[in-house]
């Protein structure tokens, strides 16, 4: 059954370029195994890889980054556009991958997906992940994610998690926008 999910989540999309950020939300969630079952390439930047070990000097949990399935990349050096001022290097890098490459971007946070729509890119954040993973059925609910996620530091207005509970078929009617 589950090859069968696989095969079916594989057939959604080829590949993912990812930030550090949500690789760090996603491994303390330990959802990490998600990504070889939607994703038939998953690309890192190196810069992100350097920014993932700072997180772990810092007492986060970070993934071991030897997995079989994760590319770290170091991309050319070509100027980005309108750069957002929050930008790490790993974020930089992920769109200067993304330039030659076409792929769906994993950004945290919002202002991130945004510079991307911007620019004409296909991004999602986290929770958009799982809950593209939840509607694939490699995930079963939801909800419980949340404060998990909220405990790993990715912030979760109401607005936003009534959003995805929505999104996820797992609105109850008391928590409607």
């Amino acid at each position: 059954m589950a090859s069968e999910r696989t095969v079916q989540a594989r057939e959604h999309s080829g590949m993912l370029i990812a930030s550090s950020i949500p690789i760090r939300y996603l491994m303390e969630v330990d959802l990490i195994g998600l990504l070889p079952l939607m994703y038939e390439r998953i690309l890192i930047p190196e810069s992100a890889r350097i920014e993932l070990t700072r997180s772990a000097e810092r007492g986060r949990v970070v993934p071991d980054l030897a997995y079989p399935w994760l590319e770290v990349v170091e991309p050319e050096r070509s100027p980005v556009f309108n750069a957002h001022p929050l930008m790490t290097r790993g974020d930089l890098d992920v769109f200067r991958i993304a330039s030659g490459e076409k792929g769906l971007l994993l950004l945290e946070p919002k202002s991130l997906r945004q510079v991307a729509q911007i620019n004409k890119y296909n991004a999602t954040g986290t929770l958009g992940l799982i809950v593209i993973a939840k509607k694939i059925g490699l995930v079963d609910k939801v909800k419980p994610l949340l404060p998990l996620l909220q405990k790993a530091g990715l912030t979760v207005s109401r607005n936003l998690r009534s959003f995805v509970l929505q999104q996820s078929g797992e609105l109850d009617a008391d928590e409607a926008f």
